[in-house]
């Protein structure tokens, strides 16, 4: 079986994989917390499972992503593409159908190749087996082992892509909330996979500028699920695409808007390509990059702070600290029952701890919680999707074990 390889890797792919290391490291809670999972993810296959009139070419593509917890960034090598991935293509159930396995990175796509074009109106299966075993990675590994079938119908899936590119660019802006924080109550923290465990409250938001590309995605002869777009940031109208691809697919045609977001010192211009390309690697002929420059940003109407809630320090002090007390509640020192026995000492600063290691509590009104003195945190939008994509992954892998 030979393996064929392309040079760059979905840039959607590394966020879902970074994300799912990421999601579930526990630093200090590990008991508390599954172990990360690794290796390959399956996602879908074209044509899909139950598909008629499927196209004779004799290409099924299977739609994957990796990852790994000691480097969530890298593709897997040659070897252990050829240790690890097991496609094979029978006709009727039991006829093994030759071919070849490609590996696109850029779309994180494997592909079994058939070496001539398939039968019409017959009825195939794709077995797909990723030995995630035989890797030997960090973290738990679950093997897949997915079989598909669909029908061939009587037409070649002959023509690339009509994709006409991105039909506009505006550049705006996107709120990041900009936190405070402080240590949670250890009963919030059992089950939590972080560490420290903190509650936050949102102090001020940062406006970080906001690409927001508009295109149509197209219905392809054989439907539009064929279809991969790959969005390329580039440095100048000029430039060549240098950097892994965004990867979008749809289940649907129409209009379609991207929202990315930068870092807030990024200095434009801010340029894109937008390309479409299918199961066969054929792409569309468009070569349309869009622009626009800092100076025409759009800034948005700024976002109200709402009121912090602090309520769920870990050391919420006494709302009436430090407020004078009524002379009638004043305990009377010459009242044996009253608890004071003489003048309180002047050298003692009520304000100040007893142990000088004790961690210094934030004055109530201070505009701070009544705890730990926190620090700032800064929200990174990219991360954050990428922690959740690789959750949802997670959980669903968890769900079908």
């Amino acid at each position: 079986m030979t393996v064929a390889r392309t040079p760059l890797l979905s840039l959607s792919l590394m966020i879902a994989a970074a994300g799912l290391a990421a999601s579930l490291v526990a630093p200090g809670l590990a008991e508390a917390c599954s172990p990360p999972l690794s290796g390959w993810f399956f996602i879908d296959t074209v044509p899909a499972d139950g598909d008629v009139d499927a196209p004779i070419n004799g290409v099924v593509a299977v739609r994957v992503a990796f990852s790994d917890p000691s480097d969530a960034l890298r593709f897997p090598s040659e070897d252990e593409i050829e240790r690890s991935v097991r496609l094979t293509l029978t006709r009727d159930g039991d006829e093994i159908i030759p071919g070849d396995l490609e590996v696109d990175q850029e779309l994180g796509e494997l592909r079994f190749v058939a070496a001539r074009p398939l039968a019409e109106g017959i009825t195939f299966t794709l077995r797909v087996e990723l030995l995630n075993s035989a890797l030997n990675l960090e973290g738990d590994s679950i093997n897949e082992d997915r079989s598909i079938s669909f029908t061939t119908g009587d037409r070649f899936d002959e023509a690339p892509p009509a994709f006409s590119g991105l039909q506009s660019v505006e550049l705006t802006q996107h709120a990041l909330p900009v936190k405070d924080c402080c240590p949670a109550p250890e009963e919030f923290c059992v089950s939590m996979c972080s560490s420290p465990c903190d509650w936050c409250w949102t102090v001020d938001f940062d406006y970080a500028p906001q690409a927001d590309l508009t295109f149509r995605a197209v219905d392809d002869e054989f439907g539009p699920r064929s279809i991969s777009y790959l969005i390329y940031k580039l440095d100048s109208p000029d430039a060549e695409p240098t950097g892994p691809p965004i990867v979008r697919r749809f289940d649907a045609p129409g209009a379609q808007t991207l929202h990315l977001t930068f870092p807030l010192d990024a200095p434009g211009p801010f340029c894109f390509l937008a390309r479409a390309v299918d199961i066969y690697g054929r792409r569309d002929g468009n070569d349309s990059v869009l622009c626009r420059t800092l100076d025409e940003l759009r800034p948005i109407a700024a976002v109200e702070v709402p009121e912090p809630d602090r309520s769920q320090c870990a050391e919420t002090p006494d709302l009436d600290a430090g407020m004078e007390p009524d002379a009638d509640d004043q305990p009377d020192a010459s009242d044996p029952d009253s608890g004071v026995v003489g003048e309180p000492d002047a050298s003692v600063d009520p304000d100040e701890p007893d142990d000088e290691d004790a961690p210094v509590v934030n004055a109530p009104g201070a505009g701070q919680c009544g705890c730990t003195t926190p620090t700032t945190r800064r929200g990174a939008p990219i991360g954050a999707l990428a922690a959740l994509l690789g959750l949802a992954l997670t959980l669903a892998r968890r769900r079908q074990a």
